[in-house]
């Protein structure tokens, strides 16, 4: 499967956005209990940025790495990764990517943002996905469907329909 390249494809629409409802202590067990089971295994793609000390200027780093290393990242600076299904997206070539992380964001990854303490003030992490990309040249469309799906799932944890109680039949 070929990635959705920014020379060809660009967003349609705008990019969807909604913070969590958890903070970043808790984060790493939320995505494990909310990300939805039938598009696993996932991974996360952390995205920083680290200054050249050979030609100056600054590098995006993209690294993939397991759930489990996020609280380790986040602890480290990291405010910007990835949640990619390893079901619905190939193998990317992180390394061969341009400096912007446009391709991901049109190949329907969603991106989560941890936001630092700043001042006193904090805010809850955010997730972000660009669900639709047109073909810049012959003008086809593509939906990001599935990756939707994981999208409401995490955005809806407290929407969903709760179980409902077995009905009493009479006696």
């Amino acid at each position: 499967m070929k990635l959705y390249t920014e020379s060809e494809w660009c967003r349609i629409g705008t990019t969807k956005e909604y913070e969590l409802s958890v903070d970043e202590s808790k984060l790493t067990a939320y995505l494990k209990v909310n990300l939805p089971k039938e598009f696993s295994p996932y991974a996360l793609i952390a995205s920083y940025f680290q200054r050249d000390l050979v030609y100056g200027g600054y590098t995006n780093v993209r690294q993939e790495i397991p759930l489990s290393k996020l609280k380790e990242f986040i602890d480290n600076g990291v405010s910007q990764f990835f949640i990619q299904s390893k079901t619905l997206t190939p193998k990317i070539n992180l390394r061969t990517l341009p400096q912007s992380n446009e391709t991901l964001l049109l190949n329907g990854l969603i991106c989560l943002q941890v936001y630092r303490k700043f001042r006193g003030l904090t805010s809850r992490p955010t997730i972000l996905m660009v669900d639709a990309i047109r073909n810049t040249e012959v003008g086809g469309r593509f939906k990001h469907n599935h990756y939707q799906e994981i999208y409401w799932s995490l955005q809806k944890e407290y929407i969903r329909k709760k179980p409902q109680a077995a009905e009493r039949k009479a006696a």
